[in-house]
């Protein structure tokens, strides 16, 4: 799908929803310059274009009982696209990962999980990583504090 063409309202509209995607599409429209019948317009093609992926609120791991987080270097044994696919298929399964991201180097996956405490991670990575007869290694290493965690993108050079 070719990237769609946006225009520096639809940035204001996006860098406005990121902060706050609960904003009242009056006060958006305000905001951006436009009617609201304009504004929520553009909001609907935004999520239609896929630019717009989801919704969500965003949740303090610790605070809801997910206290350890771990980023863990992934490498496959083989990389055929079968054996990728379903180390993929297995990740995308577990409900303690939140990110995964397939990378270009020395590993061949990052995986960033949320678990209650060091036993559940050991279980997870026992069943996940251990278990599993195409990883040939994993190192974890346990984030002991968060420096910048942000999910808004910068869209002011766009």
């Amino acid at each position: 799908m070719p990237r769609p063409t946006l225009d520096r309202i639809d940035h204001r509209i996006l860098d406005l929803l990121q902060s706050d995607n609960r904003i009242a599409n009056a006060k958006l429209a305000a905001a951006v310059g436009l009617s609201a019948p304009a504004c929520s317009r553009r909001v609907t093609r935004l999520h239609d274009l896929g630019v717009i992926v989801k919704d969500v609120a965003i949740v303090d791991p610790a605070m809801a009982g997910k206290g350890v987080r771990v980023i863990v270097a992934v490498t496959l044994e083989a990389r055929h696209k079968e054996r990728v696919e379903s180390f993929q298929l297995k990740i995308r399964q577990r409900p303690e990962v939140m990110q995964c991201y397939m990378v270009a180097g020395a590993v061949d996956f990052f995986v960033v999980a949320a678990l209650a405490d060091v036993a559940a991670y050991a279980d997870f990575a026992s069943d996940v990583f251990a278990g599993d007869h195409n990883v040939s290694s994993y190192e974890s290493w346990f984030v002991l504090g968060e420096v910048k965690n942000e999910t808004k993108l910068d869209l002011t050079a766009s």
